[in-house]
């Protein structure tokens, strides 16, 4: 069983109605045809369809939060916060990094886990940071000898 898969084998996992269903099917397709654009390099493709499914998922967690499904929302607050990264977004998926470490009775598996991928969200985060600073240098270099 991997780190991902809390379900025990030949088990199906609990449902959580039809709506999220379909949303978990429709987000689960986003994904494979995300796989489809990193393929063909279609970079914004890819960028577009994790914007689109971390939120999908952030309401998955929730859903399964409600349910009592915890396991299953541990699986879906870190595809959340992966999927925001891939996205772009190192904010939000450190936010969700911290409220996932935060809850005391995180799985160890699961708190190992987060708090590598947090701390290279961090890194990545601030190396994005550092590099438009530098291009914002140049920007400015390159704008006061044109006047």
């Amino acid at each position: 069983m991997s780190l991902w898969d809390d379900t025990k084998q030949g088990m199906e996992s609990p449902s959580l109605g039809k709506e999220l269903d379909d949303l978990e099917i429709y987000k689960s397709n986003l994904l494979l045809y995300s796989m489809v654009d990193r393929a063909y390099e279609r970079w914004d493709d890819v960028v577009a369809k994790f914007a689109e499914v971390a939120p999908i998922e952030e309401r998955l967690a929730q859903a399964c939060r409600d349910a009592n499904l915890i396991p299953k929302m541990r699986t879906h607050q870190l595809s959340a916060a992966s999927c925001w990264a891939k996205a772009g977004n190192f904010h939000r998926a450190v936010l969700l990094a911290d409220e996932m470490l935060a809850d005391p009775d995180l799985d160890d598996r699961y708190r190992e886990r987060m708090e590598g991928l947090r701390a290279r969200w961090k890194e990545r985060r601030a190396t994005l940071i550092k590099t438009l600073d530098t291009e914002d240098e140049i920007g400015d270099t390159l704008g006061k000898s044109v006047k």
